[in-house]
């Protein structure tokens, strides 16, 4: 499973989302301004990673929106 982790006024995030649902895979979608994802946001800025989106291909975090692209293009 692919989760997504971003916000909807991210550029990145937005096409992130288009090529997961263009290339027919299925996703889940976190939003980072949500209150109850604070422990997994403060998870990440303790790894030193401030951006978004991140995204996970099942437990693995592969990275942003050009991680994805590459990924997918395998």
């Amino acid at each position: 499973m692919i989760k997504v982790l971003g916000h909807k006024d991210c550029s990145f995030c937005k096409q992130a989302i288009l090529l997961l649902a263009t290339s027919g895979k299925s996703f889940s979608y976190v939003d980072a301004r949500e209150p109850e994802n604070a422990a997994l946001i403060q998870e990440l800025r303790d790894e030193g990673i401030s951006t978004v989106p991140q995204i996970w291909i099942g437990n693995e975090r592969i990275g942003g929106f050009n991680e994805l692209k590459l990924k997918l293009s395998q």
